[in-house]
């Protein structure tokens, strides 16, 4: 994503217009597009910090699909007799347990659109976000395995703009400071996802307004239908700032 839109050709559409993703200016963005470019490629550690002050123990949480259970095994000591051994004369003639860190196969989809007006406080966004990490990390616990996608929707028109990027594999630990800007930085929707619409659409309400957020399933479920994609949770930003998340 960060490399096909420093090469995009902006459309046509936007002729004349101010283009957001350049805007430097305060209450909007203090940042240029190339700075708010490294948080995407490297991380966003001042908003890792703002969200793990939030997310009690969640930079000490490694479990990334893993769960701990009892395996049985034969000892010299143990809790019970193994009849078989005694009567053979092994030496290992009793029964013992330990406990084991088996590595769960179990992978779940998680998508969540973090899609909000460009007016809301960025307080709401950080809550919001950082009950989003805190679920992740009550599923690893569990023992799945996650794998989590960011997006960002919306509509000018008859047009529709849709990104989804995937920032967390379900073979790697959940890491805060990769996560924290698409999840939390508005520069994500300022620079990065204003950026797409600048290039991608071509109706004329876009560049008057960048078109109003799409976060309802119905009005999303073609785009994983298109990536062939098996949604096990979809999360918005508007539902879980409002209601959080069923477990």
């Amino acid at each position: 994503m960060s490399d096909y839109l420093l090469h995009a050709t902006t459309s046509a559409s936007f002729n004349g217009h101010e283009l957001c993703s350049d805007r430097v200016r305060r209450g909007w963005s203090e940042m240029t597009y190339n700075e708010a470019d490294d948080l995407l490629r490297y991380g966003d550690t001042a908003n890792a910090s703002r969200i793990s002050s939030r997310v009690q123990e969640i930079t000490r949480m490694r479990g990334s699909g893993t769960q701990t259970r009892r395996q049985s095994f034969n000892d010299v000591v143990g809790f019970a007799v193994h009849v078989p051994n005694y009567l053979t004369g092994v030496p290992t003639t009793m029964v013992n347990s330990r406990r084991v860190s088996i590595r769960s196969s179990k992978v779940l989809n998680i998508v969540y659109n973090s899609t909000f007006h460009h007016g809301t406080d960025l307080d709401e966004v950080i809550d919001a976000g950082a009950k989003v990490l805190t679920y992740l990390r009550d599923l690893e616990a569990k023992g799945y395995r996650v794998n989590l996608y960011v997006m960002m929707s919306s509509k000018g028109g008859s047009e529709q703009c849709t990104v989804m990027v995937k920032v967390k594999d379900s073979e790697q630990y959940l890491n805060i400071t990769k996560t924290a800007y698409p999840i939390v930085n508005p520069d994500f929707l300022r620079k990065h996802f204003c950026r797409l619409i600048e290039c991608e659409t071509h109706d004329g309400e876009f560049p008057l307004s960048y078109g109003k957020p799409v976060y309802k399933l119905s009005d999303i479920q073609n785009v994983f239908d298109a990536q062939r994609l098996k949604v096990d949770k979809y999360l918005n930003f508007y539902e879980v700032r409002s209601k959080g998340i069923e477990r």
